[in-house]
Order: C-alpha cells, then sequence, then structure tokens
C-alpha cells in the first residue's frame, strides 16, 4: 500500500511527489517520483537504498533554486526522530536527526524562507505534558546540527502542527489542540512568539481536526476539518499578515451532507488559494475550490472522477497559479490496494479543469 503522499513544484515546473510505501517485511519507506518538464516522470524508488529509506509521514517542499528539502518521522536508535535530507546533484543526501528527542517525534511538516532555510515543525513527546509543538532549522555555524525550540503555549496534547513562512521570512504554525473533550485549531502568530500566547481559531464546541495553512500575497490561510451535526464539514478562516488583523469569520467550503476530510491548502504569489479534500459518500473524490480572480471562492471541482476510496490529499501551485498539482492515495485495482495518484489543474480566472491523471505506483 502506499499512502500520505505530498508534493512540491519548481518555478521551472520540476514536480516532486514523495509518499509513504509498506513494503511488507521490509516494512515501511519513503518513495518519491520527480516530474521533469522536458523528460516526464521518473521511475518510482526510495528515496535512499535500504534502511536509509524507512519512514513514515514525509513532507516535502522546494527553495527557490529547485532544492528539494525532505522531512519525515523515522524509527531511529529507539525512538521516532524527524530526519531531514535534501536532493543534490539528482540524488538525496543521506539524513541527518532534525528532532534528536529522547520521547519520539512526529508528524513533521516543512516550509522554506527566502533564504532557502528550511524550517520544521513536528510533535514531540514531552515528559509529564503530552506531545507538544517543536520548530527547528539548521545551525548556520554547524553543519548537520539543528536548532530546535519548543513552541510557547503549544504544551499538551498537540497534534498535527502545519506551517508557512511568509514574505519577510516569519513563521505562522497552526496546529490540532485537545483539551478535555474538545478539539481546537490553534495558531500562533509571528509577534507572539516569544510569549505563551497562542489564539484559538476555531473557538468551537464541535470537534476541530487535521489544520493546514497557507500564505499568498498578503494574506494567511488556515482549513481544518470541523464536525458539525454529525458530519465532518472543511472550514476556512484567514488575516491579513499586518500585526493585529483579525481572523475573518469561517466558511464552510464543503457544505454537503457527506463527510469532507483532511482539508490541504496551496497558494500562489498573487493571492489565490487552493483547498482540496477528500469527500466520502456518495462522492468519494477529491475535490478543490480556489479563492482569486473573482474575489469569492469557485464552484466545487472533481478532480479524481473516480468513486472508489480515496483519502489524504496533498496540493500545490506554480508560483504564479496558472497550474495547481495535487495527489492522493486511491484505493485501487483488482487486489485492493492504495495507489499514489496525481492531478495536473490548468487555472482560468474563474475556474479550473482536469489535465492529467496519473497512477504514481504499480507493483
Amino acid at each position: 500500500d502506499s499512502d500520505y503522499p505530498d508534493i512540491a513544484v519548481c518555478a521551472d515546473g520540476t514536480v516532486y511527489v514523495v509518499w509513504e510505501e509498506d513494503r511488507g517485511q521490509q516494512g515501511h519507506q519513503i518513495w518519491y517520483r520527480v516530474f521533469h518538464p522536458a523528460e516526464g516522470w521518473s521511475q518510482a524508488s526510495p528515496i535512499l537504498p535500504g534502511l536509509n529509506a524507512s519512514g513514515e509521514t514525509p513532507a516535502i517542499a522546494v527553495s527557490a533554486d529547485c532544492t528539494a528539502h525532505l522531512v519525515w518521522s523515522k524509527f531511529w536508535f529507539g525512538y521516532n526522530d524527524i530526519v531531514y535530507t535534501f536532493n543534490e546533484g539528482g540524488s538525496f543526501q543521506l539524513p541527518g536527526n532534525v528532532s534528536n528527542t529522547p520521547q519520539g517525534s512526529f508528524q513533521p511538516d516543512i516550509a522554506i524562507d527566502s533564504t532557502g532555510v528550511p524550517h520544521v515543525v513536528w510533535v514531540a513527546m514531552v515528559s509529564g505534558e503530552g506531545p507538544s509543538v517543536y520548530v527547528g532549522y539548521p545551525e548556520p555555524e554547524v553543519p548537520g546540527k539543528w536548532h530546535k525550540d519548543f513552541l510557547e503555549g503549544s504544551y499538551g496534547q498537540a497534534q498535527a502542527p502545519a506551517l508557512a513562512v511568509d514574505r519577510s521570512d516569519q513563521l505562522h504554525i497552526a496546529w490540532m489542540r485537545q483539551e478535555g473533550f474538545r478539539l481546537d485549531i490553534m495558531y500562533k502568530r509571528p509577534e507572539d512568539w516569544q510569549s505563551v500566547i497562542v489564539e484559538n481559531i476555531s473557538d468551537s464546541s464541535n470537534p476541530s481536526r487535521l489544520p493546514d495553512i497557507a500564505i499568498g500575497g498578503n494574506k494567511v490561510i488556515v482549513a481544518w476539518q470541523e464536525t458539525i451535526e454529525g458530519d465532518d464539514e472543511v472550514l476556512v478562516t484567514s488575516r491579513r499578515l499586518e500585526n493585529g488583523a483579525g481572523f475573518t469569520p469561517t466558511t464552510n467550503l464543503s457544505g454537503t451532507y457527506a463527510s469532507s476530510r483532511a482539508p490541504a491548502l496551496a497558494a500562489d504569489s498573487t493571492g489565490r488559494f487552493f483547498v482540496a479534500w477528500d469527500e466520502d459518500d456518495p462522492t468519494n473524490a477529491i475535490l478543490t475550490r480556489s479563492w482569486g480572480g473573482a474575489g469569492q471562492w469557485d464552484i466545487t471541482s472533481n478532480i479524481s472522477n473516480i468513486g472508489i476510496s480515496v483519502k489524504h490529499p496533498a496540493v500545490t501551485a506554480s508560483s504564479q497559479g496558472s497550474h495547481v498539482y495535487a495527489v492522493w492515495a486511491q484505493k485501487d485495482g483488482p487486489e485492493d490496494t492504495w495507489d499514489i495518484y496525481f492531478s495536473e489543474t490548468e487555472v482560468t480566472i474563474y475556474r479550473s479543469y482536469l489535465t492529467l491523471l496519473a497512477k504514481m505506483y504499480e507493483p
């Protein structure tokens, strides 16, 4: 089975897709494919030979020079740690330990600032406090060593952190927090970085899960899955990047009687946002909506077009927003296995249409 895909695209149109591959007795590995505009898709393969590729839940981002930066959770000397590698000269380098924590680290996300520096967030178990959010970046003076900080205000039952970097290279982080019977989406403003102040942006008695975050133009947007009257819906809110600007009232993007889950966000430099999510019965599809052009959310589009089981979408956009790329896991074939599918959508001002659907890996 193949699951938990992620995707990133360079300014020249090069596309990286990574995912978690269940190899049976060999365990779980991180696999990838690359699309080069002049050459097409590479073959599916592990990112590195042998045990160096072992791990789960990868996250990928690219810098302006088209270097791919990759993190994942790896069982490392008795505990899960977050490890990092980058693609240089057409191949990934040996991974280094980012988290280096004794309690176990999971659920990484990664973003790249304007200078090409990778920033990583993850959840780590903190003795006596439960899972909390950590942030890391490479030490500039010590090659291979990572500086890590505990995210102030994130103590206790934190899960699923998501990270974005704005045009001033400031970090914006959203995550899920469980407090008693409540599940809320929390957000950390850059101006509150050194304080314990965090913002509850879902602020609902309904359970809220699985946030994602993106920045485009002068806005930051957060999407999440919220259970409303027994159905899961996709909600979004946004705020301008100016200090002190508040979040808008939430918008329900899905608004159906089916369950809508696991939203994924992308943005381009023009301020257009793209949201993809997994829509359950009766649609069983990956659905998308975008904001921009007409100044409102456009109609919902089905980019998978196949009424079978799908899950865990990821989405990215070209720098100018002319194309949107998505990947997801899909149950396929007579063996009833999960595979990774890819879609490229060309965007006009008011709508998008499917241009490519390709199976990423076939055992």
